[in-house]
């Protein structure tokens, strides 16, 4: 039978509390001598006796452990959501933060079938100190256990509330500001490529585009507005079946833009000549496309920053907050 805890303490004759801090490297807190220490770490070794990290860590303030949840859809055009340079940015940026103060990050991938208790048992088990969810909105169900069980959530590009901190760029005022640049560049008839319904982002960013086009009294059809669920390959297929009739295509993101501009080449379309077409995000392949593409910056490595930032004030006590970081245009040749 092997050594448990309890044992090693009975026959070294001492209390399973000196014994458990001098296993968890916490003998010179508790001003036990280097000699008692030693001599029960070799007693350990000779009985090959393992500490039990789960019990340790259920013990510990803190696991300095982060988990990262991504949404896998956000990314449909493949199986691999790190392909994604939103995703990529946004791990990154959470990566490089929690790293500079000693903090790890676990990952797991999201999708709506999964057994949900993946995600409630890493804190509870205590194998994180908090969560940052990164895609489309939090499912409610997961959001009033985390807020009853007062569990450290922070959220990349949901929507804001006040019981779960949320992290974005300003989606609606800069898609607005992108629309209005095409306006006074005299672009007056519009289509609209959206992404994934049920996202907060494609919502505010929807929400901004129409709202220029208001301010300006400029009419819009709603047979001008397409849904391509942020996808290439559904947004070239669209447009290649609509052939539009229009000056100006605003997408809300490069993704789906670089398909229309693919598709606008099939047709011989001039861009920007004929049709001016804009994007979201300002992934890399967008300024190297030809024409290559106006947009704006998604700051996906600052996002993650932020959410890990948040994340930290959190565990340490602090309140929940919503940060918005404010993007910028980039203004290219298809504009």
């Amino acid at each position: 039978m092997g050594y448990s805890l309890s044992k090693i303490a009975n026959e070294l004759g001492l209390s399973k509390a000196t014994v458990s801090l001098i296993l968890s490297g916490k003998a010179r807190q508790a001003r036990i001598s280097e000699e008692l220490e030693q001599n029960v770490k070799e007693f350990c070794r000779k009985v090959n006796y393992v500490p039990n990290i789960h019990a340790q860590r259920i013990n510990q303030r803190y696991v300095k452990t982060i988990g990262l949840l991504i949404d896998r859809r956000v990314k449909i055009d493949s199986d691999n959501p790190f392909s994604d340079p939103n995703i990529s940015g946004i791990t990154g940026g959470i990566v490089l933060a929690a790293e500079a103060v000693d903090f790890r990050v676990s990952i797991q991938l999201y999708k709506p079938e999964m057994n949900e208790n993946k995600v409630f048992n890493w804190l509870r088990n205590h194998e994180i100190d908090g969560l940052i969810y990164y895609g489309l909105n939090i499912p409610n169900e997961w959001r009033k256990i985390f807020i009853e069980e007062e569990r450290h959530i922070v959220g990349i590009c949901i929507e804001p509330d006040n019981k779960i901190a949320s992290v974005n760029i300003n989606n609606f005022e800069i898609t607005q500001k992108l629309t209005r640049y095409l306006i006074e560049q005299g672009r007056k008839n519009f289509l609209y490529v959206a992404g994934i319904q049920g996202s907060y982002v494609a919502e505010e960013r929807q929400k901004g585009f129409m709202s220029a086009l208001k301010e300006y009294n400029l009419g819009f059809q709603r047979d001008n507005l397409i849904v391509a669920d942020y996808s290439e390959t559904i947004a070239e297929e669209k447009i290649l079946n609509i052939a539009p009739q229009v000056d100006a295509i605003v997408c809300a993101n490069d993704d789906m833009a670089i398909g229309v501009l693919k598709a606008l080449k099939k047709m011989n379309i001039d861009v920007p000549e004929k049709i001016a077409v804009a994007g979201a995000d300002n992934i890399i392949v967008g300024g190297y496309f030809s024409p290559s593409l106006t947009t704006f910056d998604n700051k996906p490595r600052e996002l993650g920053e932020a959410a890990f930032n948040c994340l930290l004030k959190m565990i340490k006590g602090g309140k929940p907050a919503n940060t918005i970081i404010p993007s910028e245009l980039i203004i290219r040749e298809s504009t």
